[in-house]
């Protein structure tokens, strides 16, 4: 077995991972049969796992047993991180919060988004209408909950056996996104809709790609819908912990609903920078894949060799802001989570991964970015890399 997959895959996993993606249709490749909304009487589930405030500098040096999902978030606080217990929320502000996300956010076999005129003007904006969701829902419940949960917590019956684990997305952040900024960035639509039809190579997230654009759509509005109602529950449990006795319930709740919605809306109007990369057989490819080696391994350059060490393939494991553990990406591996091309790469250098602590190219100049693009971009490929820095890279030659 491939190394890639026996990361991916432990314990138990692959069989429960085979049967599960058999089930729910992988890549669009098993029709089945038509599988309707979820049933009236289900509810999305109170949160009750761990929320992570702030992750620490030091990590351990492997990962946790498999299956020890819960184990492994909790380790953020032995190594200085700091979490939150939705389980201490009093009682009466429990009933509250139930009360309002069903009241805002409906169930499973009715989803929408329900507030004030400026809620439901940027829910329209967002394409996220009672319709569009329930379409979404159908489908999400159908080639996604296995993995991520029907809250989208990616706590699926196959989630806690995989690595990486299925994205939550209650968090409200993407880590490939193309919005621009530096900050904890929303995904846009065609994101999302790029990660569903190409999947995350490297991890157990498939192509969805023989699935029709409708659909592919409709599932995109479905994740951003689940994300909102998972930042909100967030956001106001946070609150209620850190500030107990303060939480305004008559304001406080549709204020939270209102930016989340606003982020949404700013990543969608926003427009991504488009590069023209360099031709590989050119001078100027060249030139700038040496200019982009320097800013990769300079101290005063962009520092990327400090996590990245030996170019990705000696990265140590740090907590990500899901409390669970990741690497820096092993540059090396032609497979890219986010893309290979020099424009995918563009947008890692200049906005960052933040949910995985990479940082952005900040005080640098475009031209910068652009060169450090191309160098990533061409280390896999042995002949796009000058001669010196090829032996650099590849020592023992390839």
């Amino acid at each position: 077995m491939p190394w890639g997959s026996r990361f991916i895959c432990q314990g138990p996993a692959p069989l429960v991972l085979f049967f599960s993606l058999c089930l729910t249709g992988c890549n669009g490749c098993i029709r089945g049969p038509k599988v309707e909304s979820y049933p009236s009487h289900m509810r999305y589930d109170q949160r009750k796992d761990l929320l992570v405030i702030r992750v620490p500098e030091k990590a351990p040096t492997e990962l946790p047993p498999s299956g020890k999902l819960e184990e492994g978030i909790a380790n953020v606080v032995q190594f200085g991180g700091v979490v939150l217990d939705p389980k201490q929320v009093p009682a009466p502000d429990q009933e509250l919060l139930t009360d309002f996300l069903e009241k805002t956010f409906g169930i499973p076999a009715a989803p929408a988004i329900v507030g004030d005129a400026q809620a439901e003007q940027a829910a329209t904006k967002l394409q996220l209408s009672p319709q569009e969701l329930l379409l979404g829902a159908s489908l999400y419940r159908r080639r996604c909950q296995d993995c991520h949960g029907m809250n989208g917590d990616g706590r699926g019956p196959t989630g806690p056996w995989i690595h990486p684990h299925p994205r939550d997305y209650r968090q409200g952040v993407f880590k490939f996104v193309t919005t621009p900024g530096v900050s904890a960035r929303k995904a846009r639509h065609a994101d999302l809709v790029r990660t569903l039809t190409y999947g995350l190579p490297g991890t157990s997230m498939p192509s969805f790609g023989l699935l029709p654009e409708a659909e592919l759509s409709q599932i995109a509005h479905y994740v951003v819908y689940l994300s909102i109602r998972g930042r909100v529950e967030f956001q106001i449990i946070r609150e209620i912990l850190e500030n107990p006795h303060e939480f305004d319930w008559e304001s406080r709740p549709k204020e939270i609903l209102n930016r989340q919605l606003s982020e949404w809306v700013g990543a969608e109007e926003s427009v991504p920078v488009q590069i023209t990369a360099y031709e590989v057989s050119t001078p100027q490819h060249q030139e700038s894949v040496r200019r982009g080696y320097e800013l990769f391994t300079k101290p005063n350059g962009a520092g990327c060799i400090s996590c990245h060490a030996q170019f990705g393939q000696d990265g140590k494991w740090q907590f990500d802001v899901w409390g669970t553990l990741v690497r820096p990406g092993n540059l090396i591996e032609a497979r890219r989570k986010g893309g290979k091309s020099v424009q995918d790469h563009y947008h890692r250098v200049t906005g960052g991964i933040g949910p995985s602590n990479m940082p952005a190219l900040v005080g640098k100049s475009d031209q910068m970015a652009i060169d450090l693009a191309h160098f990533t971009a061409s280390l896999p490929y042995p002949d796009q890399l000058p001669p010196d820095i090829r032996a650099i890279v590849y020592p023992d030659g390839k």
